[in-house]
């Protein structure tokens, strides 16, 4: 199987794409929202996760970040692809499918925070992991309502 990430770039080219694919998932969810209060929500989300993709290309270009042949393999292994999204995904599905992937990010950040050696790149890392516990921690009351 071939590997799918060969340096610490491709790893934040990655997350780089998670976050465009999360803005995309947030603008759809909260054009079909009924509720005035999670359409805001879904909009505050989604400009959080655009800041989080800025973030990330700043540090894609100050390259800070460098990752061993082994750590990268690690990330592999916890990295799980999304679901397919289904056009016709009710609410519960919706809320389950942002509920995976904010875990899916959470998890990425984490380890991408324990791994690197530059403490404001670690910073930046547990920071954006926060956020993405924030944002599951709202979906799984959501679809508790």
């Amino acid at each position: 199987m071939a590997s799918l990430w060969k340096n610490a770039n491709d790893v934040i080219d990655f997350a780089i794409g998670e976050e465009e694919k999360a803005v995309a998932m947030y603008n759809e969810m909260a054009a079909n929202a009924t509720s005035s209060e999670v359409r805001k929500l879904l909009h505050s989300f989604s400009a959080q996760e655009t800041e989080h993709k800025l973030k990330l290309i700043a540090l894609r270009q100050d390259s800070p970040l460098s990752l061993t042949v082994e750590q990268l393999a690690l990330l592999e292994e916890d990295c799980t692809p999304d679901p397919a999204v289904a056009a016709t995904m009710d609410r519960q599905d919706a809320f389950r499918f942002a509920i995976f992937s904010e875990c899916q990010a959470e998890s990425l950040y984490s380890m991408l925070a324990e791994m690197t050696q530059d403490p404001e790149t670690a910073a930046l890392f547990r920071g954006l992991a926060l956020d993405e516990k924030g944002h599951r921690d709202h979906f799984e009351k959501l679809s508790r309502e």
